[in-house]
């Protein structure tokens, strides 16, 4: 880190609450990726986290520099996903981009065998909200007739849940409810998810609410055709097997897609 950078951030780290409150959103960025920065350096990663959650709750599109300070924040402990925004940084910055050489030393230090064998999707880095994102949300408006953009996403990752469930078989009984189902719902600016488990002890249910405002909502997905199964990681935890499905790599990229924009909805709400 450059001295002026130092003298910069110790400026900003200098401001009083009242001053920084003030800040219109996008010098508030900045001033939230300074302090992520120097607290990297501080190695106080686990401060460095929930400042970089509120440069996401700030603006769903992050400055650039954000990608490679939450990679070294997520390089301990998932690295896989460090991998992905160190990666998103490289390419996207070039050799132009300041922290380049830095950021390839790092994607070198992770180890590329992580998954154990996992075929582990792309993290949608960039949610399109232009015309490819406005075009996809009307159809779902027009297939599922309402104008409200969250119901309509809500109401297609839940067909997509449905009609892919997870039974752990490559099998399914007519007729009969198998394995694990998901049922999900805004509640509150929360979303509320409903659990069904089929097997031949019985069914069990279970709902677990989770508190979007300041979660990284780019989602990413895995697939293991040993487990016969994809899965959906959690927001809050990179490394935690959220929602299961079907072995379908297609339908697990579209439903982290779409669970993905759905958070940013929600967020912006």
């Amino acid at each position: 880190m450059n001295a002026f950078r130092k003298v910069l951030i110790a400026i900003l780290l200098g401001f009083t609450l009242p001053v920084t409150a003030s800040l219109p959103p996008e010098h508030e960025v900045e001033r939230l990726l300074l302090l992520a920065e120097q607290l990297l350096s501080e190695r106080n990663v686990k401060r460095a986290e929930r400042v970089l959650a509120q440069v996401i709750e700030l603006t769903p599109k992050p400055p650039l520099r954000y990608f490679y300070f939450r990679g070294q924040s997520l390089a301990l402990n998932a690295p896989a996903q460090a991998h992905e925004h160190l990666t998103h940084y490289v390419v996207k910055g070039g050799r132009e981009a300041e922290f380049y050489r830095e950021a390839l030393a790092l994607i070198s230090e992770l180890d590329p065998d992580e998954n154990n064998g996992e075929e582990v999707g792309s993290k949608p880095l960039e949610l399109s909200l232009g015309n490819e994102y406005q075009a996809d949300l009307a159809k779902l408006k027009a297939l599922y007739l309402t104008d409200d953009a969250a119901a309509a996403l809500l109401q297609h990752i839940n067909a997509l849940l449905a009609t892919h469930p997870y039974t752990g078989t490559r099998l399914t009984r007519a007729g009969e409810k198998q394995g694990r189902h998901y049922a999900l719902d805004i509640e509150n600016g929360a979303l509320k998810v409903r659990v069904s488990e089929y097997s031949a002890k019985g069914a069990s249910l279970h709902i677990d609410k989770i508190r979007v405002v300041g979660l990284d909502p780019y989602l990413r997905y895995g697939c293991a055709r040993k487990e016969k199964a994809c899965w959906i990681y959690h927001p809050s935890s990179p490394t935690e097997r959220w929602l299961w499905l079907a072995n379908k790599d297609a339908i697990a990229a579209e439903l982290a897609t779409s669970l993905s924009r759905l958070l940013v909805l929600i967020q912006r709400s």
